[in-house]
């Protein structure tokens, strides 16, 4: 009976144990011994019941022996037997293996992927059973990643990693190495990072880096967008509010409707995932340009008023050679009373004069000033001025207010009558109605058939069309005068290089470079409307507008 205490037998159900770097691990043995000291040993350091290190822990529970180490380290790995002594004899159970993984360093515990993109995961394993490699998996959130998902490549050598192709925003979160079959337990550790953690970006491309947006205009800025929640625009640093002009629609893009100058300047779209993680995309330049419909030259940015105003001049000198010398152009303003005719006249006798006159008495009241037809004449009598009176209430156009320009023939030859322009005159300031827009249309269907005349229109008062313009730039881009030279082109068929736009010299006491230029180049712009007239006949090609 005594020989059972003095030979104790041991067994061990498990001869290896792998753990995970800072894991908690049990190693266990059984005896037929109930009595003794026990130790465990691994090569110089032993473990006994009476260590104060709370890291190590032996318990004999009746036939089983245990250690269990809270947190295993690289130094705890090794091989262990466990002892038994009684009096001056011991007994030792065989070797158990305990394998320490590396696996909780991970060379980057903090990765970042764009939404769309790939990312690889990493992790530094070192174990001498490569075998068991074979046994591993990755996790995500805790969960295993199914290794048949095409959107995962798992790799073991050199060392063990993790593709994600076409990363989406499910992605984020924590990602693990682990081992199949093992027989350990997590142990938190607050000075630990025991995962490699993901962040998902969401991404934002521009699909232009540059747009040109006509003034008055609708604009859309785009983006491709991936992963994003929401978003926000933002204009030269400043975030954007949306209502008034500005709307993000459903895709993030931005519309600008209507655009104005101001809107010119580099935008960016900012895009938050429901991590709130956010991303910026590249800066988009937004350039404007006149409207279709403006009437602001080119040239006029380059030149100052005052040279435009000089060249204008020796424009219109240039023109007046090209007069025959028995030839008279002649140029008619009608339209409703009011309108401007009068004052349009007069501008062009102060442009020419080189001071402020009022040839032509304005009206502007409830009726017309003008009562007959009046003629001036400008630059030595090469051309002249008529001054028609001007319509009221609701009177139609019949062909009859034309009885002192053309009769009733509708061919003419260089030989006839001189080209002939009929400008009507429009008050910019008042919106246009389709009983003006009907008077237009058929002074044009008058005009149309016969060689020698030719239609424009004159849109005055244009610094009364818009509140915000206060330049004569200004007032030539603006989204009022812009509109209306978009309606009447579009109701009444005419050209829109047969639309032109001034302001009247009205309240001015002396001349203004700004107005001088603006006058004179619209009546080059008529000139230039005869002439082509002229050169038709003179070719007897008709090519009517």
């Amino acid at each position: 009976m005594a020989g059972l205490f003095w030979n104790p037998t041991f067994s061990a159900e498990q001869t290896t144990y792998d753990v995970n770097e800072r894991s908690t691990v049990t190693l266990v043995c059984k005896s037929n011994s109930w009595r003794g000291k026990v130790r465990w040993t691994r090569d110089e350091k032993t473990y006994s019941q009476d260590d104060a290190n709370p890291n190590y822990r032996i318990k004999w529970n009746k036939n089983e022996i245990s250690l269990t180490i809270k947190c295993a380290g690289d130094s705890d790995a090794g091989e262990y037997v466990c002892e038994v002594h009684f009096s001056k004899s011991f007994q030792k159970s065989a070797a158990i293996t305990l394998n320490v993984w590396n696996i909780l360093r991970y060379p980057e515990e903090r990765q970042t992927a764009q939404v769309g993109g790939s990312i690889t995961l990493r992790c530094e394993v070192e174990h001498p059973n490569t075998e068991l490699l074979k046994h591993t998996y990755w996790t995500h959130n805790s969960k295993e990643i199914n290794k048949n998902d095409v959107r995962y490549d798992a790799t073991l050598l050199p060392s063990p990693s993790l593709k994600i192709h076409k990363v989406n925003d499910d992605d984020a979160g924590s990602y693990e190495f682990r081992v199949k079959g093992s027989a350990y337990m997590y142990a938190s550790h607050s000075n630990s990072r025991r995962c490699v953690c993901l962040e998902v970006h969401p991404k934002v491309i521009p699909l232009e880096n540059k747009y040109v947006a006509h003034l008055h205009k609708k604009i859309t800025l785009d983006c491709e967008t991936y992963g994003a929640d929401s978003c926000m625009w933002k204009h030269n640093a400043d975030v954007i509010s949306t209502g008034n002009r500005y709307k993000i629609n459903d895709d993030m893009s931005l519309t600008i409707s209507p655009v104005r100058q101001s809107d010119e300047g580099r935008y960016v779209c900012e895009v938050t995932n429901r991590a709130g993680i956010s991303a910026t995309s590249e800066e988009i330049e937004l350039c404007t340009m006149p409207s279709d419909y403006s009437k602001l030259p080119s040239e006029y940015s380059q030149l100052s008023e005052t040279q435009l105003k000089t060249n204008e001049m020796e424009k219109i000198n240039i023109l007046m050679k090209e007069i025959p010398d028995n030839k008279t152009a002649c140029i008619y303003f009608i339209g409703r009373y009011g309108a401007g005719k009068s004052s349009a006249i007069s501008s062009f006798h102060s442009v020419n004069r080189g001071r402020i006159t009022t040839i032509a008495l304005p009206g502007g009241g409830d009726s017309s000033f003008t009562r007959e037809v009046s003629c001036t004449e400008i630059f030595g009598g090469k051309v002249k001025l008529y001054d028609l009176p001007g319509y009221e209430g609701t009177r139609q156009f019949d062909g009859k207010q034309f009885s002192c320009i053309s009769d009733d023939t509708t061919k003419a030859n260089s030989e006839g009558d001189p080209p002939k322009c009929i400008v009507y005159v429009k008050d910019c300031s008042n919106q246009l109605t389709e009983e003006e827009l009907e008077i237009m249309k058929q002074v044009h269907d008058y005009v149309k058939p016969r060689d020698n005349l030719q239609m424009v229109t004159l849109l005055t008062k244009i610094d009364r069309a818009s509140q915000n313009a206060k330049t004569i730039p200004e007032m030539l881009i603006s989204q009022e005068l812009c509109t209306a030279v978009e309606q009447i082109s579009g109701n009444v068929q005419l050209p829109v290089n047969c639309i032109f736009a001034m302001k009247n010299y009205h309240r001015e006491m002396d001349s203004d470079p700004a107005i001088g230029w603006l006058i004179l180049y619209t009546f080059r712009s008529l000139l230039d409307r005869l002439l082509d007239i002229h050169e038709r006949l003179r070719l007897e090609k008709v090519v009517h507008t």
